[in-house]
């Protein structure tokens, strides 16, 4: 198994994609020859990071994405 590091604008949990996640312009930044399968992040960890962005507060931690004024 290869591991490779993707790089995107954003992400964005979604029910309609099978994994549940939306990456926004998605690409290949690099192959991780250095590291293997055991050690890459899992879609779980990933769902879990989204988990706790989304309790805390998606415009809190991207500031000026709130509403006009804020």
């Amino acid at each position: 198994m290869q591991v490779f590091e993707i790089a995107f604008e954003g992400i964005a949990p979604s029910t309609r994609h099978k994994s549940g996640i939306a990456v926004r312009f998605p690409r290949i930044a690099r192959w991780r020859k250095d590291k293997p399968a055991a050690e890459a992040d899992t879609l779980d960890a990933l769902k879990a990071l989204l988990g706790s962005v989304s309790k805390e507060g998606w415009n809190k931690k991207r500031p000026g994405r709130g509403a006009p004024g804020k």
